[in-house]
């Protein structure tokens, strides 16, 4: 399994720790003011104890067991008309609420794969 990361809404990638890049603190929100924290991320989804694809599942209806929400929650994810689709969203604030917040976008260096 390879890294993979997204970008908060204010245009940092995450970083994971094993990358050159230090990382920082990213809250992972939800629509009803949720808020998971994470110090340290790890390069495979898991922001403060929560996966962000079983979290979109969860957002969207699906409440499966683990398995099939995080495949359910990668379907959506990877959808191409994102139209309907709810998202969690990443920033460095912990203030930030999720409306004030874009949706996540991929991080094309997944994290991890830096030029520096």
């Amino acid at each position: 399994m390879g890294f993979f990361s997204w970008k908060t809404s204010e245009g940092q990638s995450i970083a994971n720790w094993h990358s050159s890049r230090p990382t920082f603190t990213v809250w992972l929100v939800l629509p009803d003011g949720t808020k998971y924290q994470e110090d340290c991320y790890d390069g495979y989804g898991e922001f403060g104890g929560k996966d962000f694809y079983e979290v979109v599942a969860g957002l969207n209806g699906h409440a499966n067991a683990a398995a099939d929400a995080r495949s359910a929650g990668l379907d959506l994810s990877f959808k191409d008309d994102q139209t309907g689709v709810v998202l969690p969203r990443f920033t460095s604030d912990p203030d930030a609420k999720w409306e004030d917040l874009k949706d996540p976008e991929p991080c094309p260096d997944q994290g991890y794969f830096y030029d520096d």
